[in-house]
């Protein structure tokens, strides 16, 4: 869904494909992750949160970095 988003994003504003991506993930990872949460438990464990938390705290990575 977020790369989807990305190719959607890049073509109609040209923003470069690696930001228009993880902006897709922003607006994707909540659903993503209540559709198959078990696959998210690596990126939770790397972030050193629960499955539930991941997409806040992509949110703030993400706003940090700006991206």
């Amino acid at each position: 869904m977020a790369h989807s988003i990305g190719h959607a994003l890049g073509t109609l504003h040209h923003v470069p494909h690696g930001a228009a991506v993880a902006i897709g993930l922003e607006a994707a990872l909540g659903w993503e992750v209540d559709g198959a949460g078990d696959v998210f438990a690596p990126a939770a464990e790397a972030f050193g949160v629960t499955v539930d938390e991941v997409p806040e705290r992509y949110r703030r990575l993400w706003g940090d970095s700006h991206l």
